[in-house]
């Protein structure tokens, strides 16, 4: 006769408490709780128990549970949601990103300000300012040019056409003027640095 089919031999039983038992599953990568592996030995009562008088448990064939647990499907569905990691969610970023896109944006302005691409607040605030009175005074010239020209048009075009040229002027004006105005700006701001 061969001995074709091996026959594992019957481990030796090691009985441990309930809560050594739910130490050596997590020892092993099953974390579980010791009310856990109470509920599990009640609704398996094939793995052999030793009871007290009151029969509650009071040891477990651990070599038992554990290949009772292996083989139970209500286990294993619940492993993988038990052993995986948290993963970060958007609304919770991984720690230290953003004091690393501070530092990050603060480098960035270094920079710049040492190159001398920034406007202090002040210069800032003089350029919206003479941005303003510069259209102002840009409209009142052109209503004044536009008023005396189209007194004697009657005609749709030759009115759209002087309207037009009106308005390029103005913003042609206006350009160069911003153009002057940046440029007294940065110059100072770049001496005194």
């Amino acid at each position: 006769m061969s001995n074709a089919f091996l026959l594992e031999a019957p481990s030796a039983s090691r009985w441990v408490s309930v809560s050594e038992a739910a130490r050596l599953e997590g020892e092993a990568g099953r974390a579980v709780n010791k009310s856990s592996i109470s509920r599990f030995i009640d609704r398996n009562p094939d793995v052999p128990v030793r009871r007290d008088a009151r029969n509650r448990v009071t040891e477990v064939d651990y070599n038992a549970l554990a290949v009772a647990r292996a083989q139970s499907l209500s286990v294993q569905d619940s492993r993988p949601t038990l052993a995986a990691p948290p993963t970060p969610t958007p609304a919770a970023p991984i720690v230290g990103s953003r004091k690393r896109d501070l530092e990050v944006e603060k480098l960035e302005l270094d920079l710049a300000e040492r190159k001398g691409e920034l406007l202090s607040r002040a210069a800032t605030s003089m350029a919206i300012d003479a941005i303003g009175v510069a259209f102002l005074q840009g409209l009142e010239r052109r209503r004044r040019t536009l008023a005396t020209q189209l007194v004697g048009i009657s005609e749709q075009r030759p009115m759209e056409l002087a309207l037009k040229a009106a308005d390029t002027a103005l913003l042609n004006d206006l350009v160069g003027k911003l153009q002057k105005l940046a440029g007294d700006i940065v110059e100072p701001e770049q001496a005194a640095a």
